[in-house]
């Protein structure tokens, strides 16, 4: 693997790390559903504008929006400044999710993009995990304030990482304004189902990540962790010439959607104090659906 390979890894770990040390003191449930619908109405835009401009530029411009963000969400005076910076967010979270993934298939041979994938998926999933500790830790020995200083201080790192990569010019294809390439692989939708829907158990422990549970989200999250390259290998194998990005991004952006709708619904029934209920439910049907998870995808691929 290239040092620039190994640069937008790092980068995608620190834009997760960035985003997950915030997500656990979202104040409002829906908030978390904005976020949601920021990622969905950027996305039917991801080919055209990766393929009209340079990615690494398209790369930069959401993680520079994102390195303000926290500081708007942190200074927001009403109910609908933090919708309209959740639904910002959201939006330039989307984008340098699908490009991030893309650039980190572009700078690798062709015979180890396999491996690119797994081993950037698995950055990126890292930096969940530090989000959470530090989420945790942060709050422990610091105010909530210094997790927005410190959310935006790692954007920051990502942001001039990531002008350090070099991305070979690609002449643009021509692809239409609004199109679900390099965002959705139609014929993965089972998969992508299936991983909504394990997101969604982590997520549910996710508002936990700053109490004395803290424990129950990172051990949750093994569910994503365990089968991840069983996972990607299934989303590659289920793609054809070209689709690799828009195969791999449909795992990785069903996942997240998958946590944050988790958080969104724990949220809603802690405040009817019924969240330590959902959240051993919720481990517990980890635990079960773990091994069904691991042996379908295994046996989920069919593109040799």
């Amino acid at each position: 693997m290239t040092l620039d390979f190994w640069r937008i890894c790092t980068v995608s770990g620190l834009l997760h790390l960035a985003l997950f040390l915030l997500m656990p003191v979202v104040p409002f449930c829906s908030l978390y559903l904005i976020y949601i619908l920021g990622m969905f109405v950027v996305s039917p835009f991801h080919a055209w504008l990766a393929d009209t401009y340079r990615r690494k530029y398209v790369l930069m411009l959401p993680l520079l929006f994102l390195t303000g963000l926290p500081f708007g969400l942190l200074y927001a005076s009403d109910y609908w400044q933090l919708v309209l910076l959740m639904i910002i967010e959201g939006m330039c979270y989307g984008l340098a999710l699908s490009v991030g993934n893309t650039i980190s298939i572009d700078i690798v041979e062709s015979e180890r993009r396999s491996k690119a994938n797994v081993a950037y998926t698995y950055a990126t999933f890292l930096g969940v995990f530090l989000g959470l500790c530090a989420a945790y830790t942060l709050l422990r020995y610091a105010g909530i304030e210094v997790l927005y200083y410190v959310s935006s201080a790692f954007m920051l790192l990502a942001l001039l990482l990531a002008s350090r990569i070099y991305v070979a010019f690609r002449a643009p294809i021509g692809f239409a304004y609004c199109s679900i390439d390099r965002f959705f692989l139609p014929h993965t939708w089972l998969l992508a189902l299936n991983m909504l829907l394990v997101g969604l158990l982590p997520g549910l422990l996710l508002p936990l990540a700053i109490s004395s549970q803290a424990y129950l989200p990172l051990l949750a999250m093994l569910l994503i962790l365990l089968p991840l390259k069983s996972v990607v290998t299934a989303f590659v194998n289920l793609s054809e010439h070209c689709q690799r990005a828009t195969a791999v991004h449909s795992y990785l952006f069903f996942t997240f959607v998958g946590v944050l709708l988790g958080a969104g619904i724990s949220s809603i029934y802690k405040c009817v104090s019924c969240s330590e209920t959902m959240s051993l439910l919720a481990l517990l049907a980890s635990v079960v659906c773990l091994p069904f998870s691991i042996k379908y995808f295994k046996n989920h691929r069919v593109r040799k």
